[in-house]
Order: C-alpha cells, then structure tokens, then sequence
C-alpha cells in the first residue's frame, strides 16, 4: 500500500503543475506532465506471474485508485 500511495503523491505532484503549463501557455510540458502521471500507473497494468493471485492485487489496486478519483470530483 504505501508503494501506491507514492506513485499517486508523484502522479498528484505532476498533475498539479498542469495548470500552469497551460496558463503560460507551455503545452508541450504540460502534455509531457500528464504522460508522467499516466506512468505511475503502470505498475497495475503489468503482471510478473499471470497464473498467481497478482491480477487480484492489480484488481483491488485499480479500484482504489478509481473510488479515489471519484471522491476527488
């Protein structure tokens, strides 16, 4: 749990200077920022060992982030 909880800080880190990038109109940092954020997903969307119970780790881990973004709006 607290390796997920940094990835979302980092993905929360680069998402929060988006605002900026766009108002001083730097697109292409902003684009790349929100690249970043996308990758501190990537650890659901890998598997080591798909014959393991790893895809129901993936699985709660997934859920976690969506019920998050959900309070978030």
């Amino acid at each position: 749990m607290q390796r997920l909880r940094k990835a979302a800080e980092a993905s929360n880190y680069d998402l929060d200077h988006i605002p900026s990038f766009i108002k001083r109109e730097l697109y292409f940092q902003a684009f790349d920022n929100l690249c970043k954020a996308f990758q501190g997903y990537s650890p659901i969307l890998s598997v080591s060992n798909i014959e393991r119970n790893e895809i129901n780790t993936k699985v709660k881990m997934l859920r976690e982030r969506l019920n998050n973004l959900a309070l978030e709006e």
